[in-house]
């Protein structure tokens, strides 16, 4: 009998994180006060029960509300509450229990990382685009910023985090935010990582590209290999791609432990 090759192995793929572009934030140290404040009234409410003693437990809402309140010096009986245009990361910090995790500052962008309790949950990295007050700094190679009289895409070093990026994604939804990015861990223990992604988007779907594969050397010794595709195309011809959504795809090379994200 001829030999036969054995098929190759298909990649190892977890899901990492969803991405979004929003037209604003407020700075970290207003999420972490947010968060503090949470954190202490979480405290007090637990204490508000009626009736320790009953089986069902009953929680004293009137004084609680009380609590709130006075703990918030801008509350507004008044205020109507509107729907629209609520800040994405308060709402993940106040309705799901989230918390601001990491921070990235560059010449083009400021991003949030918010997750969830668990070490492996959900986590959503949340970038706007830089306004006039702070764009005009020049990224650090520490990822800090420094005032810069001067305009460059390539002081950003992640693609994801520059303008034209960012342009994109807006110019396809009419300059609305929204998700950009729905993006996925490989791994490359079976000899088929991102390199190999890559190489079956280039067989069978080249315009789908966003770019090549890129590399990021980091400051822990690891390389992260990164490799974008548009997720759909435009109409039912294929010869157009839909900028809207991205799929994107990262290896971590040179990482000592399988659980270390």
């Amino acid at each position: 009998m001829s030999a036969v090759d054995s098929p190759s192995l298909p990649p190892t793929v977890s899901f990492s994180h969803i991405h979004l572009y929003v037209d604003s934030m407020e700075t970290l140290e207003t999420y972490k006060a947010l968060e503090a404040k949470l954190n202490n009234f979480s405290g007090v409410a637990a204490s508000i029960v009626k009736d320790a003693d009953a089986k069902c437990l009953e929680r004293d809402v009137k004084y609680g509300r009380e609590q709130w309140v006075s703990a918030s010096a801008d509350f507004n009986e008044d205020t109507p509450y509107i729907s629209q245009n609520r800040d994405l990361v308060k709402q993940l910090i106040a309705g799901l229990g989230f918390r601001v995790t990491g921070q990235y500052k560059c010449f083009d962008s400021h991003t949030l990382l918010v997750t969830s309790q668990d070490e492996i949950g959900v986590q959503y990295v949340i970038t706007q685009r830089a306004t006039s007050s702070s764009s005009n700094k020049k990224q650090k190679s520490d990822g800090s910023t420094s005032p810069n009289n001067s305009t460059s895409a390539s002081s950003t070093k992640y693609k994801h985090f520059n303008s034209t990026t960012m342009n994109r994604f807006f110019d396809a939804h009419i300059q609305r935010p929204g998700i950009s990015v729905l993006a996925f861990e490989v791994s490359g223990d079976n000899g088929v990582g991102v390199d190999g992604i890559h190489n079956n988007y280039l067989a069978k779907h080249p315009k789908l590209i966003v770019d090549g594969v890129q590399s990021y050397d980091e400051a822990d010794g690891t390389t992260k290999k990164v490799f974008e595709a548009f997720a759909y195309y435009k109409g039912a011809d294929g010869k157009e791609t839909d900028d809207g959504t991205i799929l994107r795809f990262i290896e971590v090379v040179g990482r000592k432990s399988a659980d270390d994200r």
